[in-house]
């Protein structure tokens, strides 16, 4: 069908020109049109479009219209496999991505974005079990993902599925990936040991979502973890163990937005010189076996829209004034008194 289309266009052409001079001019200029490679010729794949720096090639579907066109497109030839990016942004058209969509052809990074796009299917990506690095499959409508074939990503280091509508996740196994972001879905609940088995994970973002509680252990045992992010949810407390930061860098642990009421002792150690975000929660205590360790680490902490009763259980703080310099400015009591604007001297009969 295609081969027919070619020789109907090419007729036109030549029909559309007067001279044998121009008409070899025109033929000329439609062999040109033809010379992409390493990329496959522009009439195979439309209105998908292939670009090339230097070898190096990104596939753009952006405008595809039908999974079905999709796939007559990726059955076309194509001279050259390897590729760096297939990329479809705004795109409302494309729901599925079925299995063995792509055939031979291999990607280093998947960028599909505010789209339509709600399911991947279980070999939809098997092409690039070796070669993909990165997949952004963010500000989607996805409420299915192959969560379960992320053992056979050799290469993959980040992957972000944040802002779409998945409700749930297995346990997680790689043995390469470091930047994972699910925030913003609405997964209600993490399984204690759902990151267990992603042993080089660095930075893990679940902010967003509707989750409730976090148990002990779920954010720790990972010698490369330094930033946890689980703002804007609907935590109210946080037990002993539940985060625990073991990357030598400065740990970044972000709680504001929540319910959160209590922090056990040791709800989040290892941050260091770093910094834990507890804004705009529900905290009326400073507790000193919670606070006390995080400051003598130097870790910032910034706790402000929390509604603290200044009493004698904040008296601790001011033995050290270095520790009032490492919580945030805005730290207020109950009452909207700032901490820093309190007389150490009231605290004296405590």
């Amino acid at each position: 069908m295609r081969g027919h289309k070619l020789i109907v266009l090419l007729l036109l052409i030549l029909e559309g020109q007067g001279s044998p001079e121009n008409r070899q001019s025109s033929l000329a200029d439609f062999d040109a049109s033809q010379k992409n490679l390493p990329c496959p010729n522009d009439y195979d794949i439309f209105p998908c479009t292939c670009k090339n720096y230097k070898n190096v090639m990104d596939l753009n579907c952006s405008l595809a219209e039908s999974e079905d066109q999709l796939d007559q497109i990726f059955g076309s030839i194509f001279p050259f496999k390897v590729f760096r990016s297939f990329i479809m942004n705004s795109n409302g058209n494309i729901k599925i991505l079925k299995s063995g969509l792509f055939r031979e052809l291999s990607f280093t990074e998947f960028m599909i974005t505010h789209s339509a796009l709600e399911t991947v299917e279980e070999d939809a990506l098997s092409g690039s079990y070796d070669t993909a690095v990165h997949i952004h499959m963010n500000a989607n409508n996805l409420t299915q993902f192959p969560f379960e074939k992320l053992p056979l990503f050799g290469s993959l280091v980040h992957l972000n599925l944040g802002h779409n509508k998945l409700l749930e996740f297995p346990v997680l196994s790689s043995a390469s990936l470091r930047y994972l972001s699910l925030g913003g879905n609405l997964i209600t609940a993490v399984l204690p040991d759902a990151f267990t088995n992603l042993v080089e994970i660095e930075k893990i973002e679940m902010n967003g979502n509707q989750m409730v509680s976090v148990d002990k252990g779920t954010y720790a045992g990972h010698h490369n973890l330094y930033f946890v992010n689980l703002e804007s949810n609907q935590l109210t407390t946080l037990p002993a163990g539940a985060i625990q930061l073991t990357n030598s860098r400065s740990g970044v642990v972000m709680l504001s937005y929540n319910k959160i009421a209590n922090l056990s002792a040791n709800a989040i150690t290892d941050v260091g010189n770093g910094i834990v975000h507890l804004e705009n929660n529900t905290l009326s205590e400073l507790k000193e076996n919670v606070f006390r360790p995080l400051l003598q680490d130097e870790a910032h902490v910034s706790v402000a829209g929390n509604p603290f009763i200044c009493g004698c259980e904040i008296a601790w703080l001011y033995e050290d004034l270095g520790y009032l310099d490492l919580l945030d400015g805005n730290a207020a009591c109950y009452n909207g008194e700032l901490l820093t604007e309190l007389d150490p001297g009231m605290f004296s009969g405590c």
